[in-house]
């Protein structure tokens, strides 16, 4: 405790002293110190809900998407679609798009390996047809 001043004389007063020694005068109790504020809780920041665009596919939707890309042209009519942004006069989600996109490169990238092979092989499948045939 620091040293006290006596409010009766002036005087100094030791710590922990009780009565002035000069003037005998009861010193005061000292108050205890005020409490520190607490800081108020802080409550923690909620995670908002996905926007609906990017919200993920439900199962159905997934089975349904991939469905329809199973169907050999208008599967690569309807990934395009979806793949570039258009379904039926609105935004298709974003995550729809982006499986369409993928599906729609997968089919591009088996359709241009299977004409190149084909391309670079038609002599010999045409042989190889004739030889069936005969």
């Amino acid at each position: 405790m620091p040293e006290r001043i006596c409010a009766s004389c002036g005087a100094s007063m030791p710590a922990g002293q009780n009565f002035c020694i000069a003037c005998g005068v009861k010193a005061p109790e000292t108050p205890p110190p005020a409490p520190v504020p607490m800081p108020a809780p802080v409550e923690p920041i909620a995670k908002p809900a996905p926007a609906p665009e990017l919200a993920p596919l439900r199962f159905l939707d997934t089975l349904i998407t991939l469905a329809i890309f199973s169907v050999p042209l208008v599967g690569m009519l309807i990934a395009s679609m979806w793949a570039f942004g258009w379904a039926l006069g609105k935004q298709p989600k974003k995550n729809r798009r982006d499986l369409a996109l993928a599906q729609f490169i997968l089919k591009a990238v088996f359709l241009i390996a299977f004409l190149v092979f084909y391309f670079a092989n038609f002599s010999a499948i045409n042989e190889f047809i004739k030889v069936m045939l005969s």
